[in-house]
């Protein structure tokens, strides 16, 4: 149920949540785009959730290539940590601007209640990090960017996650070299985005001592594999970012087709959640003894 206070006095319990996993075993996080997916991942007992921008630009009908604003974001991002009791990384994308672009951000996002906020080197607009025609800044403009989002957080147990696609774009030796970078501006957890192989993970991994973050996506330039293969080469933390996205819009596209055809929705009406569980799966019996207290105080 969503709770008036869950951006200001849950705040903390999910930051503490989310430290916890990284000094535990290697853990997931799930991508999640807006309220009904947050729901079925923490459904699922997911420990964490990220925000998805690839899954956010696709609700406004937008390929993930820099075309929503700052204030779509920050929308998407409040509706799902209100809708969750779970950590939620905060996609800042690259910052949406400068140092001062950065500080407003991070400081938005940490009123919101974010357990954690991700920063990456892309130039803007940035693009999707599995399509092609990426490029990066400047490593010394984007370490300043890395100071900035630390400085300007107010609450110093809240991690910044900073991404680096220097990997498939200039090679492991400068996303190594990135990597430690970062981490000497206070990156408090390193996302290395493009691995292709455990080798790379491990590598990266043996020259930083701040957690080592990784991507696993449905493309055929990403490895697919279990948590506890990624934890021997290093990572701890496994982003899962598209998976909900890609099986929503697979699921939708093929329950769409079978109405079109068979002219009823007595079709579908045995593979889908019924209209009373899906009531319940949106918390409608919490607002519904929410309602009677307040009637039995006013009688």
């Amino acid at each position: 149920m969503r709770k008036t206070d869950s951006r200001t006095s849950a705040a903390p319990r999910r930051r503490q949540d989310f430290q916890n996993l990284l000094t535990g075993p290697t853990f997931t996080a799930v991508g999640v785009y807006d309220a009904i997916s947050a729901r079925a991942a923490e459904s699922a007992e997911f420990s964490s959730l990220l925000v998805t921008g690839y899954g956010v630009a696709a609700t406004y009908g937008y390929p993930d290539i820099g075309l929503l604003s700052q204030r779509e974001v920050f929308d998407a991002t409040e509706r799902i940590v209100s809708s969750t009791s779970l950590p939620v990384i905060a996609d800042a994308d690259t910052g949406y601007g400068g140092v001062l672009n950065v500080m407003r951000t991070v400081e938005v996002f940490e009123q919101m209640g974010a357990a954690a906020i991700q920063i990456e080197d892309q130039t803007f607009p940035k693009r999707c990090g599995s399509m092609s025609g990426k490029s990066i800044i400047d490593v010394d403009e984007m370490r300043q960017k890395v100071n900035a989002a630390v400085t300007a957080r107010t609450d110093a147990s809240m991690p910044i996650i900073v991404r680096t696609d220097a990997l498939l774009v200039s090679g492991l030796e400068d996303a190594i070299a990135r990597a430690v970078a970062y981490e000497q501006e206070g990156a408090d957890v390193i996302l290395l985005h493009g691995t292709r192989s455990f080798d790379e993970i491990a590598e990266c991994a043996g020259h930083i001592s701040v957690p080592l973050a990784v991507i696993s996506s449905e493309s055929k330039k990403s490895i697919m594999a279990r948590r506890s293969e990624y934890e021997r080469a290093g990572a701890r933390l496994v982003e899962f970012p598209l998976s909900l996205l890609f099986a929503q819009a697979t699921m939708q596209q093929h329950y769409a087709k079978r109405l079109v055809e068979e002219t009823t929705n007595r079709a579908v009406a045995d593979d889908v959640m019924p209209f009373d569980t899906f009531t319940d799966f949106m918390a409608m019996n919490q607002w519904r003894d929410l309602e009677a207290k307040w009637v039995s105080a006013t009688e």
